[in-house]
């Protein structure tokens, strides 16, 4: 009985955590007031206090973009925090954000414990690769981007976006 109780209070939890994130991100007002990467500044420290992960965000970047780009980009960063947080079990997680050849490269990275994605001959679905990920390639697809992901056993994952501005 006790275990059931913990469960439904970590339910809770998480719930709550949800609400505010969702409310919170809908339309994040440091996004459109202040840019891209004051916006993922803000959303890391609020994940650090909910999740008591070391987040490290990087980035020389500061010109406004397209408010599309913007927004795209910052989902994706909020689903890659969300997913090292939940599965990564990561002691660290790092995001990256850079300009080159007039793309803008978003990178995010942990040293959790990583996995193997395999594919399922039969059906050809992916094992281990939930909505978050393909979230995050459909967005990148709307902005006519470049997805990639790479895990390796108890070395992590790290994800790489590529689109052009």
């Amino acid at each position: 009985q006790s275990k059931s109780y913990e469960e439904l209070q970590e339910l809770i939890v998480e719930t709550i955590e949800a609400t505010r994130s969702v409310s919170f991100n809908l339309a994040p007002s440091v996004l459109s007031d202040f840019g891209l990467v004051p916006a993922i500044k803000l959303l890391a420290e609020t994940n650090m206090k909910i999740r008591q992960i070391p987040i490290e965000v990087n980035s020389e970047f500061n010109k406004r973009i397209a408010e599309k780009i913007e927004i795209g980009l910052y989902r994706i960063v909020q689903e890659g925090l969300h997913n090292a947080q939940k599965h990564s079990k990561a002691k660290k997680i790092e995001i990256q954000l850079f300009e080159r050849n007039n793309e803008i490269i978003l990178e995010i990275s942990d040293n959790g414990i990583g996995f193997k994605n395999e594919i399922n001959k039969a059906n050809k679905k992916s094992i281990n690769i939930g909505s978050g990920i393909n979230n995050m390639k459909t967005r990148v697809g709307l902005l006519n981007g470049f997805f990639s992901m790479k895990s390796e056993i108890n070395k992590g994952t790290s994800i790489t976006v590529i689109v052009p501005i």
